[in-house]
């Protein structure tokens, strides 16, 4: 891959670890926040966001709508401790193509980026590996609680469904 990645988090370890994770694969930018972060996609014209959602001043989700209306097509992922559902939801519905939860694998971080960076724009895709994960954690940690399943299936087919038009096993 001769792509270049932005890499955007307030922290940066972060942003060094993920740097020296993707450098064989791929040219490694980095912003410390979204100031910084736009004005690198317009300078820059990254291939690919990975970015953060809790950061100082303005935050992921204003960042990615800023992001999309310079460049609609510039795929993001976003990569956030934030694991609550309706974040996710949110995200995704603001043109995130995919959702991983820090701290992540070495792993789920390349697949992502592959799988986001391969994927055919025309080509009505299921939902990503990495998005499949966090709900299966997800469904995990609601059985353990007793959540009546049924109440998040129905949640579940809402909100992603409705989007993605279902999952492939």
């Amino acid at each position: 891959m001769n792509e270049k990645i932005l890499v955007v988090d307030d922290e940066v370890n972060v942003c060094l670890v993920l740097s020296k994770m993707l450098e064989d694969e791929c040219v490694v930018l980095t912003a410390g926040n979204g100031e910084e972060a736009i004005e690198k996609v317009e300078r820059e014209d990254p291939d690919l966001l990975l970015l953060d959602l809790k950061m100082p001043g303005m935050n992921g989700l204003e960042v990615m709508k800023k992001v999309k209306k310079i460049r609609p097509d510039l795929p993001i992922i976003i990569l956030s401790a934030v694991e609550e559902i309706k974040t996710v939801v949110e995200a995704l519905r603001s043109g995130a193509d995919d959702y991983l939860v820090k701290p992540s694998s070495v792993y789920e971080i390349k697949m992502a980026v592959q799988e986001t960076l391969n994927k055919n724009k025309n080509v009505c895709l299921d939902l990503p590996l990495a998005i499949r994960m966090v709900i299966t954690e997800l469904s995990k940690k609601m059985i353990a609680e007793g959540i009546k399943l049924e109440e998040a299936n129905k949640y579940f087919e809402k909100e992603f469904i409705s989007k993605y038009g279902g999952i492939s096993h």
